[in-house]
């Protein structure tokens, strides 16, 4: 699905800045749009600070709590629904890789980070943390507001950013053994599931196919279902099934596609197809679904 991240986020919290395809909110104890509870596909790093306050968000079907400094890490092709309390105070930044790259963050820097922040992307701070966080973020959101165009504003932007990255990555690494030790005491299972679901979040609109996964992962399509169903309670298809339909539904309420556009946009050979996949999963047609209530 094609990223309108920015331009989405910006009509439901009118509050937020944004430079290129880097963004941010602010949340001070005040009502967000409801269509922000509606999950919605994220092609960005989205980092989310919980200063006061609690956030539940809902991540590719796991659910998850922010409360009083906690900090929650989303890679990119996620899908996420937030509910927000009044009383919720942090930030919001979400950014595209590549905008990133623009602004020389190397990822590499920080690769251990982001593959433990995938099996644990909710992660406690010390206050103190927190707000070295919230200080850092203020200052882009700062940079950013100013109206005035010089030829260092650029400069500094990238600098801030720089800046923000490495102070977030400090601070995080420093909880890496806790999340390292976490993920070490799973069962071989959990390791496999969590590798799948990465997978899967990555690749599901171009591959449909449970052998497709199981030969990623050097496994036996047998023994990856039977591991997945073991844990999760689904099967590999049930998963593929979730995400598709998901995505179809979301395009459907949520967007001017036509059902033939929306066939081709999750890689469907034919509006036929697609229809009769919808409507096996779910009891109606893309049309029918389209004009109900039914969310």
């Amino acid at each position: 699905m094609k990223n309108s991240l920015i331009k989405e986020l910006q009509k439901l919290l009118p509050d937020s800045v944004s430079y290129g395809k880097f963004w941010i909110y602010r949340h001070l104890g005040t009502r967000v749009n409801s269509q922000v509870n509606k999950p919605g596909k994220l092609n960005a790093l989205t980092i989310i600070i919980c200063s006061k306050g609690q956030m539940e968000i809902t991540c590719n079907f796991r659910k998850f709590i922010l409360k009083e400094n906690t900090v929650f890490i989303s890679h990119s092709h996620n899908t996420l629904s937030l509910s927000v309390t009044e009383n919720f105070d942090g930030y919001i930044m979400a950014a595209e890789e590549q905008e990133l790259s623009e602004f020389a963050i190397d990822p590499k820097h920080i690769p251990e980070l982001m593959d433990k922040a995938y099996d644990s992307p909710l992660i406690y701070l010390k206050e103190e943390e927190c707000l070295k966080i919230c200080r850092a973020m203020e200052m882009i959101s700062e940079y950013i507001r100013e109206k005035e165009e010089t030829p260092f504003k650029s400069c500094i932007l990238k600098s801030a950013l720089s800046t923000f990255a490495y102070t977030m990555a400090d601070i995080l690494y420093r909880h890496l053994p806790t999340i390292e030790y976490e993920i070490r005491s799973q069962k071989r299972e959990k390791e496999h599931f969590n590798r799948f679901m990465k997978l899967l979040s990555e690749n599901y609109i171009m591959h449909k196919e449970v052998n497709w996964y199981a030969d990623k992962m050097n496994l036996t399509p047998r023994y990856l279902t039977t591991t997945i169903r073991k844990v999760s309670g689904y099967t590999v298809s049930d998963w593929l099934v979730r995400f598709i339909i998901k995505d179809a539904k979301y395009l459907l309420k949520h967007s001017d596609m036509t059902v033939q556009q929306v066939a081709y946009e999750l890689n469907f050979p034919n509006q036929s197809f697609f229809g009769k996949y919808f409507r096996k999963h779910t009891g109606m047609s893309p049309g029918k679904y389209r004009n109900s209530a039914e969310e």
